[in-house]
């Protein structure tokens, strides 16, 4: 559960994630293309190089094995997992099982899933599968940010959540 005082931070964090996600127009370049410190495919010239870069530093997004962080990119349900277990200081949980068809214990996520499936925020699909590296939707991260923040919606009565 979230205490009340990383509230405000994790929200912030994650409206950078919603962002960074909703965002992908590049900028004209009048000026340098310095590179980020953290990967090679991130210029001063990208749009969104500052929150892509402030995320790094902070250790919530790692980018690829290459260096790369491909900001054109879409983002993947295991990516979004990821993302939201690490802006939320959230352990994975070692030993930790599921039951995904598409999610063999090799899988790089497959900790970070589990974690995710097991704090609630996150859930497969009715036919068992979970679909890792299909691309998250924005109704799934609205729906991931809801279950993450257990917040109240004035005026509005949150759903009640079915397994």
């Amino acid at each position: 559960m979230i205490h009340r005082q990383r509230i405000g931070t994790v929200i912030g964090t994650i409206m950078l994630l919603v962002f960074l996600l909703a965002s992908s127009t590049p900028v004209d370049a009048a000026g340098s293309t310095e590179k980020s410190p953290f990967f090679s495919d991130v210029t001063s010239t990208e749009a969104n190089a500052v929150y892509i870069n402030y995320l790094a530093q902070r250790g919530l997004i790692s980018g690829f094995p290459d260096g790369t962080f491909q900001p054109g990119g879409t983002v993947t349900r295991a990516q979004m997992a990821q993302m939201l277990i690490r802006s939320n200081m959230m352990d994975t949980k070692p030993g930790a099982v599921i039951q995904f068809a598409d999610v063999k214990p090799d899988h790089w996520a497959y900790k970070t899933i589990s974690s995710a499936v097991q704090s609630g925020f996150i859930a497969g699909y009715p036919d068992g599968t979970f679909r890792p590296e299909a691309p998250a939707t924005r109704a799934e991260l609205a729906t991931m940010l809801l279950r993450l923040t257990s917040a109240a919606m004035p005026g509005t009565t949150p759903p009640i959540r079915c397994k």
